[in-house]
């Protein structure tokens, strides 16, 4: 086994300490610009949050509905939209599962796309022919102190 002189201990100790100054900053990036979960991830700040979780609507058109999704309005008001929970239930099979959830959670935007939801929404409903999926995560406003919602549409058509 190899001994550390002094000077590389002195580098592994500047290493770690540099790491712990630079993650607050890092932490806080990712929940403001990603959504990232504040809980998670050795953020300091975790315990200003409540830890609510994130709710997905589908909003879809039927082929021949040439309707368009209207981006300014708010998913949940979408006359076709409908919880993704609330699909599943009614479908008696999941849609999105507690692991998918927990990452988009976890991750916020930094999750990706909810392309496995789509696709197995198109697989379910062969007359739909396109789908707007709403991931609306809840957060602390800072300017207000109360509860709302970051908001992400993601739009899909079969075949794409």
């Amino acid at each position: 086994m190899a001994v550390l002189t002094t000077n590389a201990k002195r580098r592994v100790v500047g290493a770690v300490l540099a790491l712990l100054v630079a993650w607050p900053g890092v932490h806080y990036w990712m929940v403001t610009v990603g959504h990232a979960d504040p809980w998670r991830l050795f953020g300091w700040a975790m315990y200003c949050q409540p830890r609510p979780a994130p709710r997905m609507f589908v909003a879809a058109r039927e082929r021949g509905d040439a309707t368009p999704f209207d981006p300014d309005l708010d998913i949940e008001r979408d006359p076709h939209a409908i919880d993704l929970r609330e699909l599943q239930r009614r479908a008696g099979r999941e849609l999105m599962t507690e692991s998918e959830y927990a990452r988009r959670q976890l991750w916020g935007r930094f999750a990706g796309r909810p392309d496995a939801v789509a696709d197995r929404i198109f697989a379910m409903q062969p007359a739909v022919d396109r789908l707007r999926i709403g991931v609306l995560v809840p957060h602390i406003d800072p300017s207000t102190g109360r509860q709302a919602f970051r908001r992400s549409n993601f739009y899909y058509r079969r075949g794409d």
